[in-house]
């Protein structure tokens, strides 16, 4: 029984202990020696101890060939969770995005008729290497307008000022609109990482009546795995009203 158990706690160790990597030296007469190549000069010579601790020094006339073995951590190979981050966590594909946006009027010209916008950007493309993606979208989203430029208090109506025809026009107070901006994209990772900067450029065509017109925008953020936090600056061109600008924030989900 004592035997039994010995030879069995033998067999777990050996089991349970990694196996040590080996070089290989093959020599022209036949020979194969096993072992660990601890010296090594190119066109002149080769020493390699095995592993009962015998070394061997060859002439480079005598060998045929040698094999070097990559020396691997097998405790590190066999558990993931204790490796770092390999920096290969962007790679090619198809890569998507979807965000939740809240822009806000900076010129003060049309903050008066205009108050900003909240929108769902989607954005479909291709991580073309680990740092550029390339690909197009949409942002349809909701504005609002501001507080009306002029209220008559007597009759109750509300009036904006048209910069164009030096006039005051009336209409309902908080309006809001329906805006579609389409965008082709591009986005830089600064870094393959789970965590990295990142820059964000896009540019195209808002097709809705009320926003019809060039947009632009331009961010800045930090992706944290698959979330993405960035800020930005936003140009919106329209055909048959006053241009707005505005910083905008946005918060999304990468696929």
């Amino acid at each position: 029984m004592k035997k039994t158990l010995i030879i069995s706690a033998l067999c777990l160790f050996a089991m349970l202990t990694p196996a040590q990597a080996q070089d290989i030296v093959y020599l022209k007469n036949g020979s194969v020696i096993h072992g660990t190549i601890i010296e090594h000069i190119p066109n002149h010579m080769v020493k390699i101890e095995t592993s009962e601790g015998n070394i061997h020094e060859f002439n480079i006339e005598e060998v045929e060939k040698m094999v070097f073995t990559p020396q691997v951590n097998p405790y590190q190979a066999a558990s993931p969770s204790l490796s770092t981050d390999s920096g290969d966590y962007l790679k090619k594909g198809f890569r998507a995005f979807v965000e939740f946006a809240v822009d806000v009027q900076t010129d003060q010209e049309t903050a008066d008729d205009y108050n900003g916008f909240v929108s769902v950007p989607i954005t479909l493309g291709y991580q073309v290497n680990k740092f550029l993606f390339v690909g197009a979208g949409i942002a349809p989203g909701i504005t609002s307008n501001g507080s009306p430029y002029y209220y008559d208090y007597d009759n109750y109506n509300h009036y904006y000022y048209d910069y164009y025809d030096d006039d005051f026009y009336y209409r309902p107070a908080y309006n809001s609109h329906f805006v579609l901006p389409i965008y082709g994209a591009l986005r830089f990772d600064f870094i393959n990482a789970k965590v990295s900067p990142f820059l964000d450029m896009r540019a195209g065509y808002s097709v809705t009546d009320y926003s019809r017109g060039a947009y632009a925008s331009v961010a800045v953020g930090c992706r944290v795995k698959h979330f993405n936090f960035s800020i930005g600056y936003t140009f919106q061109d329209r055909k048959d009203y006053d241009k707005f600008n505005h910083v905008a924030f946005r918060f999304g989900y990468g696929f």
